[in-house]
């Protein structure tokens, strides 16, 4: 996954990708359908709610999104 920060805010999401797994990458396209848009709108990943039926998906997104945006700020 490609995290762009600008300005202190998350403004684009790329390349998310999942695993073989034809199941698991229903979960991954679920979540980036529900959260991306919301976390560049958002800026960051705080706040956003996590897909339902896509929780843990939804959660790595939310993770990677929230490490990389508090690594940038150092």
């Amino acid at each position: 996954m490609d995290i762009t920060i600008k300005k202190d805010k998350i403004t684009e999401i790329s390349n998310i990708t999942a695993n073989t797994n034809s199941t698991n990458k229903a979960y991954t396209n679920d979540a980036k359908k529900g959260m991306v848009s919301k976390i560049v709108a958002n800026g960051n990943a705080d706040g956003v709610n996590t897909v339902s039926g896509a929780t843990c998906s939804s959660k790595a997104i939310k993770d990677a999104c929230q490490k990389a945006f508090n690594a940038a700020k150092k």
